[in-house]
């Protein structure tokens, strides 16, 4: 990973989708989810999206893509904040503890944790 995200633009979020449409072969709905799961990066940043999906989840919608999200997104987007599991996590002292679910209740949006 490099130090300097070159995030993706609109532009080029249309090629990526172009691209991945018309090469893709397989279950729409799994395109449909990954193309979601870039869109949701691009605002809110690759963290919350860890937190929403599974890594295995996220690779195989990086293969699909041809986009590697934390190469391309940055960390915490500027609607990260609409992400309850995120607004939970950054209270937390170990993101990564949370994406493994050693934080229990995180990913389920327990609701006292966002007081």
């Amino acid at each position: 990973m490099t130090d300097e995200i070159k995030e993706i633009s609109q532009e080029e979020m249309f090629e990526i989708w172009e691209r991945t449409f018309l090469n893709f072969k397989g279950n729409s709905e799994i395109l449909r989810n990954a193309f979601g799961m870039l869109m949701m990066a691009r605002t809110m940043g690759w963290k919350p999206i860890y937190l929403m999906h599974g890594r295995a989840t996220i690779k195989e919608y990086e293969r699909i893509l041809g986009v590697k999200i934390q190469e391309r997104c940055v960390p915490i987007g500027k609607d990260a904040h609409k992400s309850m599991a995120w607004r939970v996590t950054s209270k937390l002292s170990n993101f990564w503890k949370a994406v493994k679910g050693e934080y229990p209740d995180v990913k389920t949006n327990s609701p006292e944790l966002v007081k």
